[in-house]
């Protein structure tokens, strides 16, 4: 493979030795901090890990820029934003903050505002979270529906993916319900099983889904039941308007 190759921890950190002449040169005075995120930031990165950073500026630019590109074998990302924006975008509860809000960054250029970024906390979490909930259910309805079907046609061959979606959408909803991000992709479902709140069946479908235990229908259609109902109760006995009667 010539597009993947395996790079060490040291070898990321040479790019990144390269790489800031590069940032410093494309944005001059505007460049006002620089880190690392990801699996490089908290030491986590193995094998075939990307290498992502943020480039913080000054000032709004005036047309897009960033660094996308693989070489030798290692995917490289260099995204720039301001202070402001990065927290409205990735700490504040927007609709990615499940991925994004228990991100931390690793100082390359100013600590001092890096570590400030790191100790951000939003407010009216609660309030916000739910709000997300309220946004994104009819999500969890619609996968949740066809995986219902999917079940009732007895479609092996369709089931792995289409329960994956609605697994994934059930992740997402019990991050916020939880006022908790997640820290990484590959951890979603372990951090998901520590959750305090959860509706009922949620580690069973998370044990049949990571198992490929697809066999028995009856089973998943019974815990996928159990799941929606105990959830939307939840949700309603919190105030969340999930439904209309009006067209």
């Amino acid at each position: 493979m010539n597009g993947i190759k395996p790079h060490t921890h040291e070898e990321r950190t040479a790019v990144i030795d390269k790489l800031i002449p590069v940032i410093k040169s494309q944005l001059g005075d505007n460049l006002l901090g620089l880190a690392s995120g990801g699996s490089f930031a908290r030491g986590e990165d193995i094998d075939y890990s990307d290498l992502e950073l943020v480039a913080f500026i000054k000032q709004p630019l005036k047309s897009d820029w960033e660094i996308r590109k693989i070489v030798d074998g290692l995917y490289i990302v260099v995204v720039a934003d301001t202070k402001e924006g990065y927290i409205s975008k990735y700490l504040d509860i927007t609709d990615i903050w499940y991925a994004s809000g228990g991100d931390k960054l690793k100082p390359i250029i100013n600590e001092e505002l890096i570590n400030e970024l790191n100790a951000y906390k939003p407010t009216d979490i609660e309030q916000k979270c739910l709000a997300q909930i309220e946004k994104r259910w009819h999500l969890f309805q619609e996968i949740t529906a066809k995986t219902l079907n999917t079940l009732k046609l007895k479609n092996q061959d369709g089931l792995p993916i289409i329960l994956s979606q609605m697994v994934k959408e059930l992740l997402v909803i019990l991050s916020y319900l939880n006022q908790t991000p997640y820290i990484t992709l590959g951890k979603y479902i372990t951090q998901a099983k520590q959750f305090s709140v959860k509706p009922e069946g949620t580690n069973t479908l998370f044990d049949l889904f990571t198992s490929g235990k697809y066999q028995d229908l009856s089973s998943l259609d019974r815990v996928t039941k159990t799941i929606f109902s105990s959830l939307e109760s939840d949700l309603e006995q919190k105030g969340l308007r999930l439904y209309t009667n009006e067209l």
